[in-house]
Formats: structure tokens, sequence, C-alpha cells
């Protein structure tokens, strides 16, 4: 028994060992700095705005700014790297210097240096995404990718952007000033950048020819996913515009509703942002691994349906704000379905060459729709009707993002094996 026990454990760190997991922590971690600066926008927003004089439009504005040139960036970007196959390098570029500029919002002293400063930001962070999705894609166990592609996307994003950015930042404020929380936003990247520059190897295409491409190899089209795949590229960027709107929007005004309707103090705020961030590391990433076992469809429509819970919990459950952070804790585990969307399904149904282009144009139209287009217009409607009316746009991205994923193709690897399995041979 005891010899059988120790077997398991040698197993076990040989697996946590392996090259995809230390490039997983790697690039998880890495990517969870940068959310930093958005939230720190989103979090302090009622700080900001009172200092600035400005309202909730112009909230959406310098919201909107840093998705405009992310998208545009994001997209060169990614088709620098299908061409030159310098996947690594490109994203090691965007760590840098996302990393020296991140401090330069808490310069701004107007709306047009704020917005000026947005546009700058969004420029550096485009590539990091993308590239750390297509190199997760080539790199992981086809029976694993969407777990990988949720670790990515979602663990340390909400544990260093959704539960320490928000306590941190606000408490930060409270002791000095918004000005000063931006300022320790971009060190820990550097840091990030040396060890991927150390320690991250640049992948191979072939890497993704396995299983989930197998359907095609059995067509007679080696390395690439069966045709009928190619209406989820489409509608992955619908489905992601839809997310993004419900990510981006309630992100945006959330701390503005908590303060000016619900009635809790910015540090307090921060506090239940903080508790709705853990919602991540277990139910958004219990998505992803979900999605593994039953599939990418279904996966996704239950996940919607949980995200319906978000808005309605905001506006309807907020006279116990116990029972409100818990509704917002379960609805949260829909942004489990952001790297699916944006990530996932569409490295499936492309061939491995086009992989990081497809996803940095899916991620750049999503953050123009949901980042730049619907904060500014839930803006306007808020300053109009009030507080309510973003989280209304919120509930309607969601019934929509519903809707299309029922018009998915499955794209799940094991399936796509046993399809393979039964075609017979010419």
């Amino acid at each position: 028994m005891r010899a059988r026990r120790t077997e398991g454990v040698v197993a076990m760190r040989e697996s946590l060992g392996t090259y995809e997991n230390r490039l997983l922590v790697l690039l998880t971690i890495s990517f969870g700095f940068t959310i930093w600066d958005r939230v720190a926008l989103t979090t302090l927003a009622p700080a900001i705005l009172e200092d600035l004089g400005l309202n909730n439009t112009a909230l959406g504005m310098m919201a909107g700014a840093l998705s405009v040139t992310l998208a545009v960036s994001g997209y060169f970007f990614g088709l620098a790297a299908d061409r030159t196959q310098a996947r690594k390098r490109l994203l090691l570029a965007g760590v840098v210097l996302f990393s020296l500029c991140s401090s330069i919002s808490g310069l701004a002293v107007s709306l047009a240096t704020m917005v000026a400063a947005r546009l700058f930001m969004g420029l550096t962070e485009g590539p990091i995404l993308p590239l750390s999705y297509s190199i997760i894609a080539l790199e992981s166990s086809p029976h694993r990718r969407s777990f990988n592609h949720g670790v990515l996307a979602n663990f340390a994003t909400c544990l260093v952007g959704g539960v320490l950015g928000p306590v941190i930042l606000t408490h930060v404020t409270a002791a000095s000033s918004w000005r000063v929380a931006f300022f320790v936003t971009g060190l820990p990247g550097l840091v990030m950048a040396l060890l991927i520059w150390r320690l991250v190897r640049e992948p191979r295409i072939e890497a993704l020819a396995g299983p989930a491409t197998a359907a095609g190899a059995a067509a007679g089209r080696p390395g690439e996913p069966p045709a009928e795949r190619a209406r989820n590229v489409p509608l992955c960027l619908l489905l992601l515009c839809g997310l993004y709107t419900w990510l981006l929007v309630t992100l945006t005004y959330e701390s503005q509703y908590l303060v000016h309707v619900v009635g809790l103090n910015l540090v307090e705020a921060g506090n239940v942002a903080a508790v709705v961030g853990l919602a991540g590391l277990s139910l958004a990433i219990g998505i992803s691994w979900l999605a593994d076992r039953i599939g990418r469809k279904p996966t996704v429509i239950l996940g919607g349906l949980l995200g319906l819970i978000v808005p309605l919990a905001l506006m309807y459950a907020h006279h116990s704000v116990v029972l409100m952070t818990a509704l917002i804790f379960v609805g949260w585990s829909f942004i489990g379905c952001s790297p699916l969307f944006a990530g996932t399904i569409p490295s499936e149904s492309v061939p491995p060459a086009r992989v990081a282009r497809t996803l940095a144009l899916i991620i750049g139209v999503a953050e123009i729709v949901g980042g730049v287009i619907m904060p500014v217009v839930s803006g306007a409607l808020a300053d109009r009707y009030g507080l309510d009316a973003p989280m209304w746009v919120v509930f309607g991205a969601t019934a929509l993002t519903i809707v299309g994923s029922l018009f998915l193709v499955e794209t799940r690897p094991q399936r796509a094996t046993a399809a393979a399995a039964v075609v017979p041979a010419t």
C-alpha cells in the first residue's frame, strides 16, 4: 500500500512538472497581471469621476478607448505571429511594453488625457491574450485544451484582477489617491516577462494536428478540422461580443451601482467585487473542465443561463448584500465560457496555421462591440434612465448569447476522434 502511494505521488509530481503545466502557470500569471490596469479603472471609477468631474458616459468612453487599440494591435500581432511563427517573441514584446506603460493612466488630468492613456495602453495589451491562447492551443493535450484555456483566462484574472486587485487598489486609494493605485500595476509584469524569455519555447503548429483534427485527416485534409466547423468562427465572434458586453458593461458600472444605488462605500464595493472574483477560481474554471467532459455546446448554453443571474441579482436582490453577492458569485461562472468562445472552439475549427489571427480577430471585434460601443451606450442610458439601464443591456446581451450558442457545431476532441474512427477507408 505504501509503495503504491509513493508511486502515485511520484506520478503526480512528474505530471505537474511537464512543460505543458509550466507553460500554463507562466502564461496564466502573466495575463493575470495585465488585468490590473483594466480593473483599476473600473474599480476606482467613483473616485476618478469625482476627481475629474466626469459622468457615466465619460466612464464608458474611457473604458472603451483601450478596447479600440487593443482590437487593432491584437489582430496585426496575431497575423504577424501566424506568418513568422514568432509567437513567443511577439508575446514577450507585448508583456514588456504593457508593464512599462501601465502607470500612465495615473497621470491623466482630464477626459482627453485619460482617453489618450487608455488608447496607448490598448496598443501594448492587444497581443497578450490572443497569442497566449494560441500558444496554449498549440501546446495543450487535446483532452484538456478547454481546461487549459479556462485556467489561462480565469484563474489569475480572477485572483489578481478580481480578488486581489479590487482590495489592494481600493485600499491604496483610500490611503493616498487613485493615481498612486495605477503606479503599482506594472512591476509584476516585468518579472513575468523575464520568466517567459527564459522558460517558454516557440510552439510548432503541428502540435494542434492531433485528435481534434482527426476528422479532417479522414476526409483527406490532414491537420485541418472538418468543413462544417467553419461556421463556428463567425458564431464565436458574435457570441463573444455578447459575453464581453455582459462582462465589460458589468465591470464598468458595477462599482457605480454598488456605491450609488446599493449604498456601499468604495472599499465595501471593492470587497463585494473581490468575493465575486473568487467565482473565477472555482466555478468558471469548472465550466472549462466541464467542456472537456460533456462537450463545448451544452457547456456554453449552461453558462449563459447562469450568466443571466448577475444583472437580476444586482437589480432585485440588493436589499440583502449577502444574498446579492452569493447570487452574483454563482452567475459569474458564465465568464468560464469566454475562453471557449475566444480560444478553444475557434482553435479547433480552423487550420493550425491560422489560429493566432483568427483568435485575435474574434477577440478584437468583441472588444470593439463589448468594450467600446456597449459601455458608451450603457453610460448614456445610465445618465438618462438611471443605473438599472446598463443591467438590462447586460441581460439582453446574455439572452442573445444563449440563443446563438444553439447553432454551434460541437468540437470536443474525443467526439471528433470517435467520428473519424467510423469513417470507412477509401
